[in-house]
């Protein structure tokens, strides 16, 4: 794989997040009108990037062949993404509201807006339709376990209940029962959906460039947030790629899942962690570290692909 396409990709995100840096330390954007674009994109924009998603494929028999390995693997990373949460972040070691964050960091990367880029650019298509698969059980685990997170509601029925119908899960129903459908659908109804998810990514990087221009870079360089970069960016998909080589996968489907478990936290923690009045402070650290140790790390990842 081509370590330059990779930085070109992490490029152009680090400048989205820079402007929103830059209206953040100027404070062109007030608190309210964060809260009001988090809101935008989590219920209007993000909602219509899945189900765009989910009709741009079609589960035909080729399909489902050619991503077998993907799917699986995907699936297996997220039962251990939650698995590790629980395990490396205790309640021991971790405030409540600094475990949320973590745990739900490890769940939640920015596969969306790095690794589908940066392997369609690669790739191809054939990059570009793998990772769209590899996406269904990640954006799943990240509206079900990981909304679950940070929702405190006691009520086991009531918690089951604003995740299952949370506007992001609704929208994973919508889009699969849309990919099903044996149904062609028209071009300006595809492309209503692509335009208002094409910001996402935009707004995204924005909000959590505006969230940690309150950050000091040396303040963020603490052993909480350096721990989860090793795992998030090193340990975690040095051992999907060791696991993936052992089982003599194909490298395409490789590549996919290795930089899909290699890509850092993603932007949409520092939003959950403001609406969820959890550390909001740590989730801007967390992404801004580990997007800036990614530069590094992933082009290195990708020689062993």
């Amino acid at each position: 794989m081509d370590p330059i396409s990779m930085l070109g990709t992490q490029f152009a995100l680090f400048i989205c997040l820079a402007i929103g840096f830059y209206l953040g330390k100027k404070n062109r954007i007030t608190n309210e009108g964060r809260a009001e674009l988090t809101d935008l994109v989590l219920n209007i924009m993000l909602p219509a990037s899945i189900i765009g998603s989910f009709m741009d494929q079609k589960l035909t028999p080729e399909l489902l062949h050619q991503s077998e390995a993907v799917l699986i693997a995907t699936i297996v990373l997220q039962f251990a993404s939650v698995l590790l949460g629980y395990i490396l972040f205790p309640r021991s070691h971790f405030a409540e509201e600094d475990r949320k964050v973590l745990r739900y960091s490890i769940i939640n990367t920015n596969a969306s807006f790095v690794a589908l880029p940066v392997l369609n650019t690669i790739l191809g298509s054939i990059g570009s339709m793998l990772t769209s698969v590899a996406l269904i059980p990640i954006r799943i685990a990240l509206w079900t376990v990981g909304l679950a997170i940070f929702i405190d509601e006691k009520d086991p029925v009531k918690k089951i209940k604003a995740v299952a119908l949370n506007t992001n899960m609704i929208a994973v129903y919508i889009g699969m029962i849309l990919m099903l459908l044996p149904v062609s659908y028209p071009h300006f109804l595809r492309q209503t959906f692509s335009i208002i998810g094409n910001g996402t990514t935009f707004i995204s990087m924005m909000i959590v460039g505006i969230a940690v221009s309150k950050v000091e870079l040396k303040h963020a360089l603490h052993g909480s947030v350096l721990y989860y970069c090793l795992l998030r960016l090193i340990v975690i998909p040095g051992i999907l790629l060791a696991g993936m080589k052992l089982f003599g996968a194909d490298r395409t489907a490789t590549a996919v899942c290795v930089v899909i478990a290699a890509v850092p936290a993603g932007s949409f923690t520092a939003m959950m962690a403001a609406k969820y009045k959890s550390n909001e402070t740590l989730a801007g650290q967390v992404v801004l570290v580990s997007t800036l140790l990614s530069v590094v790390t992933l082009p290195l990842l990708s020689m062993f692909i």
